[in-house]
């Protein structure tokens, strides 16, 4: 994990305590706080990459770790914001989000889209064709 274990705790009790009842954030926190962290290091490679265990047998340790990052961020808008938004070579109004917490801190007047629904005259795709 890249998260240090007492902070993963922390959040996760603090999830509990907004989602379930005070009786069950306690549960939570009693049994996370005994948690060997060490235990997962000794795990099957597919329990510790957090996959199916088909999958990890189908593509590996590899294709795992891949998976568990987060995916690209694109947005579509007018203008370039350097060191917030790069260009990508999908279109030309098809940015990659490169700082997503400035970029969320004021979005402007960008949004969120893939640059799978664009098409070569850089207009969005119909849903009724």
């Amino acid at each position: 994990m890249r998260v240090p274990a007492y902070a993963a705790v922390h959040e996760a009790v603090e999830l509990a305590k907004k989602h379930a009842s005070p009786a069950e954030a306690k549960f939570v926190n009693a049994v996370l706080r005994r948690a060997d962290p060490s235990a997962l290091k000794k795990a099957d490679a597919w329990v510790r990459l957090s996959h199916p265990r088909w999958l990890w047998e189908r593509h590996g340790d590899a294709w795992c770790e891949w998976n568990n990052n987060p995916a690209p961020i694109y947005v579509r808008g007018d203008k370039p914001w350097p060191g917030v938004l790069e260009p990508t070579p999908f279109h030309p109004l098809c940015y990659r989000v490169a700082d997503a917490q400035k970029f969320f801190a004021n979005p402007g007047h960008y949004y969120v889209q893939d640059p799978s629904t664009l098409n070569c005259r850089g207009r969005t795709r119909s849903t009724t064709q």
